[in-house]
């Protein structure tokens, strides 16, 4: 079985391309980073548990503990440093639009990571989930199943320029409302 490792799994993105990781027959392990919001920590910790029954997901402290076919970066300036030091895997480094002026690349590291940006997403664990949505937004699991087919060729130049809107947004809808019955305690409060 093929292992990849997920550094910043504590964000709505990254706990979803971990569930499609498993789903593909990869085993997943997580680096995740300490959110300071209550009540993302504990949607995370929700979803976690949801996670952690896959016997093919691992939280690692630090994810140093083997050989991994792919890394997925979900960028965090938090990261920053601890990202660039494992140049023998392909890196796939994972941007938010709010955050891609953040990222500096030497020249040396340009060679071992591929820069992502994220297109606007929109899904069950995301804190400012609305009904709204523009054009240019996409269903979180639409997002995923494009990222991991398109980064099984590490020589690609590009990514996730064409994504298809496979989830309606019914059925988009249904499945935040199904994800949101599963922990209705704190989503009730937000």
């Amino acid at each position: 079985m093929n292992s990849v490792l997920v550094l910043g799994t504590d964000e709505f993105f990254g706990l979803t391309l971990c569930e499609k990781l498993l789903d593909e027959g990869f085993e997943v392990h997580a680096v995740l980073l300490q959110t300071q919001v209550k009540e993302k920590q504990h949607l995370i910790e929700e979803r976690l548990l949801w996670l952690g029954r896959n016997e093919h997901f691992y939280v690692e402290p630090n994810g140093k503990s083997q050989e991994y076919e792919r890394i997925y970066i979900i960028y965090s300036p938090e990261l920053a440093d601890h990202v660039w030091k494992d140049r023998e895997h392909p890196l796939f480094l994972l941007v938010y639009d709010h955050e891609i002026g953040q990222v500096r690349l030497n020249e040396e590291e340009q060679k071992h990571v591929k820069i992502i940006p994220l297109p606007k997403m929109y899904g069950p664990w995301d804190m400012n989930y609305k009904k709204e949505r523009p054009d240019d937004c996409f269903f979180v699991n639409d997002v995923a199943d494009k990222l991991v087919e398109e980064t099984s060729d590490w020589k690609r130049k590009k990514f996730l320029a064409e994504i298809e809107k496979k989830t309606s947004e019914e059925e988009a809808d249904k499945l935040i409302e199904q994800w949101q019955r599963q922990t209705p305690t704190k989503i009730d409060k937000i």
